[in-house]
């Protein structure tokens, strides 16, 4: 059974020399044949030991203000239907996450959905596989390296890109870009999520990544190893169950600033039990300017 604490294996940045000089960079395209620079990323990863903690029993103990995650309970018409595609996500299960954010985060006036992902454990892409990100139905294996989705200047873009004569406005206010990430089908036994608590994540064990596209160039925050880090899963959540990860917030006072976060190969996974497949949607949370 795929539960309790474990000591599993976290794939980390590593700490470089030529990030002295170079900033990390992924191209997640095609490089042109003519570029002098034929590098798709980068980027080096290491696998570290880390113990994390079940917190099954503790799951309402954790909050997105102090921790940067939390877990409620959330029942989505997803999961009646038994099929998910671009419309029923659209259509459905947006406005039932807007009310899930709306019930459970404290001062929201504005919520705007930038992006959603489907993932399977048993999608495996090799070093060098193309596929399209963009398209959103394509269903993409679990992210096996510790990150947070995006730094705060990919955030202040991403206000500007989707908000457009609204943004200054809004970045008065407070934003918060908030992920909520839950299993389709069957409870998740092979690749749980594991979430850092954000009081224990050093401001120098976050590194921005540049994550280049076709349509868009983004940055991401990769982590480095180190064993102060406080780890916690929730052992075989299930799809009426809802994690909900804060990725960025612009208010200073707030111990929970960031959830980095990782999928990892549990240690007591039986072979034939289903794989893990999971929808997650990025929301831009704004607070208006109180003045």
């Amino acid at each position: 059974m795929s539960s309790g604490d474990v000591t599993a294996s976290l794939n980390y940045l590593q700490k470089l020399d030529i990030y002295q000089h170079e900033k990390p960079f992924e191209i997640m395209m095609d490089i042109p044949s003519d570029a002098k620079n034929q590098r798709q990323h980068n980027t080096k990863f290491e696998a570290r030991e880390q113990t994390i903690r079940d917190i099954r029993e503790l799951k309402y103990q954790f909050t997105l203000d102090k921790h940067g995650f939390m877990v409620r309970e959330f029942r989505s018409t997803l999961d009646r239907l038994g099929r998910i595609d671009g419309t029923m996500v659209e259509g459905v299960y947006k406005p039932e996450v807007e009310s899930l954010i709306r019930e459970q985060v404290s001062d929201v006036d504005q919520v705007f959905f930038f992006e959603w992902r489907l993932r399977s454990g048993d999608i495996h892409i090799k070093e060098g596989d193309r596929i399209d990100l963009n398209d959103l139905s394509n269903w993409v294996e679990p992210a096996g390296v510790v990150h947070v989705d995006q730094s705060p200047a990919a955030v202040l873009n991403r206000v500007q890109l989707h908000m457009q004569e609204k943004a200054e406005y809004l970045l008065q206010g407070r934003v918060r870009i908030i992920n909520v990430w839950k299993p389709l089908e069957n409870p998740v036994e092979d690749f749980p999520l594991a979430v850092c608590d954000s009081s224990s994540m050093e401001p120098g064990d976050l590194t921005e990544c540049d994550i280049v596209r076709k349509q868009f160039t983004g940055a991401s925050l990769y982590a480095h190893f180190n064993p102060q880090q406080k780890w916690y899963y929730l052992s075989q959540q299930t799809p009426n169950e809802v994690l909900m990860l804060k990725i960025f917030d612009s208010q200073e006072d707030i111990e929970g600033k960031r959830c980095a976060h990782s999928a990892f190969k549990h240690p007591k996974y039986q072979a034939g039990l289903p794989p893990r497949k999971s929808i997650e949607i990025r929301a831009l949370v704004f607070t208006h300017p109180r003045n």
